[in-house]
């Protein structure tokens, strides 16, 4: 494999980023607005009802607890799956970039779920205006913000030997090498 080929992590990783931002601040757009406009806003219908505004409530909060804890279980067990791990069983660059590609498909798929989860909690802030979408919303940020994708969290998630991130190091320093 070619070293420039190699060194295009840096390249995916500032592009998992990218996508990372964008999950994350579409609805932190949204749930700014419907904060700062919260006293304006009118509850849906639905949730004027009590025992109906609790059910819708609960179940709102709870598929979005189960799409995030879901979406955290794949997560792991696909860095914990045998294709993963066989990735490492050689130590060359070319195994080392299918790694990283399998770390990266891993993390979109998982932020997308995440996302999923983000935008249910501030649909049911939005269509409510109960300030436990708050509480909800802030343990979902969180959850981001431990799972951000960096070069400490790449090597962490992946498990890399010494050698293996000695070679992610100089891949990083050297980009265009």
């Amino acid at each position: 494999m070619k070293q420039n080929e190699y060194s295009s992590i840096p390249g995916k990783l500032e592009n998992l980023n990218n996508v990372f931002y964008l999950m994350v601040g579409v609805p932190l757009l949204l749930f700014g607005w419907i904060y700062l406009n919260r006293k304006v806003l009118k509850p849906w219908y639905f949730f004027e009802d009590d025992a109906t505004g609790a059910v819708l409530h609960i179940i709102i909060l709870v598929v979005a607890g189960f799409v995030a804890f879901r979406a955290w279980r794949k997560y792991r067990k696909e860095l914990s799956s045998p294709d993963f791990s066989r990735a490492s069983s050689f130590r060359d660059k070319e195994q080392i970039l299918a790694k990283v590609n399998y770390f990266i498909t891993a993390s979109r798929a998982f932020y997308g779920f995440l996302t999923i989860s983000t935008l249910m909690v501030v649909a049911g802030f939005y269509l409510s205006a109960e300030e436990f979408y708050i509480g909800a919303y802030t343990i979902l940020l969180v959850m981001y913000s431990v799972y951000r994708p960096t070069l400490d969290r790449m090597m962490k998630e992946m498990k890399l030997s010494k050698e293996e991130k000695e070679l992610l190091f100089e891949a990083w320093k050297n980009p265009a090498s």
